[in-house]
């Protein structure tokens, strides 16, 4: 079976949704550790430990298809440096 193709922009769009859904998900959580006390308070910071390091994985995730993308682009369209990804 074929996997569906994406172009570039749907890819970036759906990072760009992800990482705002990452946002409000994060402020969530700070609500819910600033709400909770007690014996809940330890897991509601490992969940917002989690989601610290969830939005800083899709904040890598994002620079690298982003380098990748620019790295194409450059490529079709010949500009120095393609096959590096360097420009100039």
């Amino acid at each position: 079976m074929r996997e569906p193709e994406f172009t570039d922009a749907e890819r970036a769009e759906t990072l760009e949704e992800l990482s705002d859904l990452m946002v409000v998900v994060q402020e969530m959580g700070r609500r819910l550790a600033y709400e909770t006390h007690g014996d809940a308070y330890t897991p509601v910071q490992e969940l917002n430990d989690l989601l610290h390091r969830a939005r800083g994985k899709l904040a890598e995730i994002r620079a690298l298809a982003e380098g990748t993308w620019s790295r194409l682009r450059a490529r079709d369209t010949g500009l120095p440096g393609a096959a590096s990804g360097r420009r100039g």
